[in-house]
């Protein structure tokens, strides 16, 4: 009788079980946004905390459906396990993933929802139908500097770029955007940061005659660099110039440099700026682009969701965004170095 009550039991409670499995099965997921963040990595965990940050702060001023992330590491493959996770679970909308590889990977995917991702693929491949991008594309800033400069009269370029892979692909947007244009490149010359080298560039760039200069460097090299070029031919660069803020005394070697920048580090009194808070912990230059695009990213969500046919170009705190096809664009603010502050010139071209 004990064995057969315990049987009973048994029975009884798999049955339980089951009978809840289906009802879990049936439940609805509920509708949400999903964040596809690699907050595990140790390289780009920061950034991707910085962008989770934004997007969540900009959520609080415009409630929508809930935010919820699926965080992962830096394995493709873990990356698209989370976003499996994410539409299975009811995401209504991906924002992700962060890297180029991801983003490339997400080509093979069967994308049931719209996705933002935060990178572009490395070749302008057209992206597959539900799949958006939207990133800080120094390529394109590249060729915003190229049309800038052109707008303002100058037409024979000399191109100085740092001995990096990022540094090259810069220069080389920033080219090709040149010549479609009209401009000539006169020369183009790179260096690495070592003393030796320094004097020899500043030999070449004496003795070449342009009416500007493209240098592609992030701010350590562009700092260091800088004294070896010739102050008096106008000088233009991309945001990988300005790397510190509040910091004028480390930036004065760049002063008169022309860039462009997004109006959250250098319009404070932009109205969409103005709108949102700062962080609560201070943020690096890099990790604070990374939540203005966290805050932007949030706004087109929900206009990815419920499309309007004004709702473009949207005036963001990344710049003036534009959807071109399914790649967002954006136009950032022109910017100079004026005793080592970052002072925006005038409005975005």
């Amino acid at each position: 009788m004990h064995r057969l009550a315990s049987l009973l039991i048994f029975l009884l409670t798999l049955c339980s079980g089951s009978l809840l499995a289906e009802e879990s099965e049936k439940a609805p997921a509920q509708k949400h946004l999903a964040l596809l963040l690699p907050l595990h990595s140790p390289v780009f965990g920061r950034a991707a905390e910085a962008f989770r940050q934004g997007y969540t702060t900009a959520a609080t001023f415009q409630p929508n459906l809930p935010v919820v992330s699926y965080p992962s590491g830096d394995q493709t493959e873990d990356i698209l396990k989370a976003y499996r996770l994410a539409v299975k679970s009811g995401a209504a909308l991906v924002v992700g993933p962060l890297t180029r590889d991801a983003v490339a990977a997400l080509f093979k995917e069967a994308l049931p929802v719209p996705t933002l991702a935060l990178h572009t693929p490395e070749h302008q491949h057209a992206l597959p139908p539900n799949l958006y991008a939207f990133s800080l594309n120094l390529e394109s800033e590249a060729r915003q500097i190229a049309r800038l400069a052109f707008t303002e009269g100058r037409r024979s370029a000399l191109v100085v770029n740092a001995s990096t892979p990022l540094a090259k692909r810069v220069q080389e947007a920033f080219s090709n955007e040149w010549l479609k244009l009209g401009g000539t490149i006169v020369e183009r010359l790179n260096f690495t940061p070592n003393q030796s080298g320094y004097p020899k560039l500043r030999a070449a760039v004496a003795n070449i005659e342009a009416d500007m200069l493209f240098l592609a460097a992030d701010a350590e090299k562009a700092r260091a660099v800088r004294p070896y070029l010739d102050s008096s031919i106008p000088t233009y660069a991309t945001s990988q110039v300005y790397g510190d803020h509040g910091q004028a005394g480390r930036n004065l070697d760049l002063n008169q440099i022309h860039f462009v920048e997004m109006p959250w580090l250098i319009q404070p009194d932009h109205p969409a700026v103005a709108t949102y808070p700062r962080p609560a912990t201070p943020l690096s230059v890099e990790q604070e682009r990374f939540y203005a695009l966290g805050i932007d990213a949030y706004r087109i969500s929900l206009l990815l969701l419920a499309p309007t046919s004004d709702a473009w170009p949207l005036d963001g705190v990344t710049g003036q965004i534009d959807l071109d096809g399914r790649q967002f664009t954006r136009e950032l603010t022109a910017a100079q170095f004026r005793q080592g502050e970052a002072v925006a010139t005038h409005g975005a071209h």
